[in-house]
């Protein structure tokens, strides 16, 4: 099985750390090394380099590349335009269709924290097997719930389908369907019910079955993606691949292929995930009440509960402030209670109406 890395994204809700030309899957946003790349060690503790793949932006190819020497440079593949994550998986899996035809899948955001790695990669391989017994189906990895998210997409389990594992350690249930962002009561209900996983958008199955379904749902889309296929991994034609990626229309995975979803299995998570697509997931996931990452020294009067990032050699004072998010990166401030940490991507997208404020995108 291939382990696919979608890093392409844009990461605005992280902003001012990430920008348009280094977003938040380069930076160290927890720790010293950046979103990519723990992604990338986390997986190399079961797959072997050759079965790694990166799909990434092609302004962000360089930068790539330089965070991930050991990886073999024909797995980093470069989508010429940002299509969204629809097109972006599509892409990735022509180049194994082109290689492998029959080969199997697991796709993986570089923007997930993930607590227990171990059990994460026997998961992932309890994943393969599941996938071995039901080559035709789709299989979807769920996150039991721990309080109604509106932020999240869920996924709703059937009946007990049996064990991915001779130990039963990891269940499996029939696939529903998927619900995106909920409302507050909605979630609640669904916390209650048991019947509901978070979508973490971690999902596998075989790379035929997959663009079999992409033909289905997404037809004018697949259209584009045939011509593309037998240009794929031959000289000199990166300009023709380039053109025909243009005319795709920008789609999510969600939308585009999950929500038509009719069958599949689900298997409920058996480690700690969380989504770092925001400045609260990041305070939430390094369990901090204070700082996190900061490179200069703090001063707390009567302030708890507070996330502080700043230049090396500038010192920040707090007083009688709680649960805020504070991040400078010395041309830009962000300042925002923890519970709007959300609306950041408002922000950035009232910046790029000024032409004057590009430079800080």
């Amino acid at each position: 099985m291939k382990a696919i890395i979608l890093a392409g994204g844009g990461g605005t809700r992280l902003w001012p750390a990430s920008r348009n030309k280094f977003p938040k899957q380069l930076r160290p946003v927890i720790g010293d090394r950046s979103m990519l790349r723990v992604t990338y060690d986390r997986l190399r503790r079961g797959f072997a380099p050759k079965d790694i793949l990166v799909v990434t932006g092609a302004a962000m190819l360089g930068p790539a590349r330089r965070d991930l020497p050991g990886l073999p440079a024909r797995n980093l593949i470069a989508d010429p335009y940002r299509k969204d994550s629809s097109n972006a998986l599509a892409f990735a899996l022509l180049h194994l269709f082109a290689r492998e035809p029959d080969e199997s899948f697991v796709m993986i955001n570089s923007d997930a924290y993930v607590k227990n790695e171990r059990e994460y990669i026997r998961m992932l391989k309890a994943v393969e097997k599941t996938i071995e017994a039901n080559p035709n189906k789709m299989i979807f990895v769920g996150i039991p719930p721990r309080y109604p998210e509106t932020g999240y997409g869920y996924i709703k389990m059937g009946a007990p389908a049996g064990s991915a594992d001779r130990e039963g350690r990891y269940s499996i249930r029939q696939f529903i369907r998927f619900v995106e962002k909920p409302d507050f009561k909605t979630a609640e209900s669904y916390l209650a019910s048991g019947d509901y996983l978070w979508n973490p958008s971690l999902f596998a199955g075989t790379v035929r079955h997959f663009l079999k379904e992409f033909k289905i749902h997404m037809p004018e889309h697949y259209a584009i993606y045939e011509k593309i296929l037998p240009l794929i991994d031959r000289p000199g034609t990166a300009n023709k691949i380039a053109a025909l990626y243009e005319q795709l229309v920008s789609i999510s995975i969600d939308f585009g292929l999950m929500e038509h979803m009719k069958e599949g299995l689900v298997l409920p998570a058996t480690f700690d995930w969380m989504d770092i697509g925001h400045w609260r997931a990041v305070a939430e996931a390094t369990e901090s009440q204070s700082q996190v990452k900061t490179d200069g020294p703090i001063v707390n009067i009567d302030s708890v509960g507070n996330l502080v990032r700043q230049p090396k050699g500038k010192i920040v004072a707090l007083i009688g402030v709680n649960d805020m998010v504070v991040v400078d990166t010395g041309d830009a401030l962000l300042v925002c209670p923890k519970g709007r940490a959300q609306d950041v991507r408002r922000v950035v997208a009232e910046m790029k109406k000024d032409p004057r404020m590009k430079k800080y995108l």
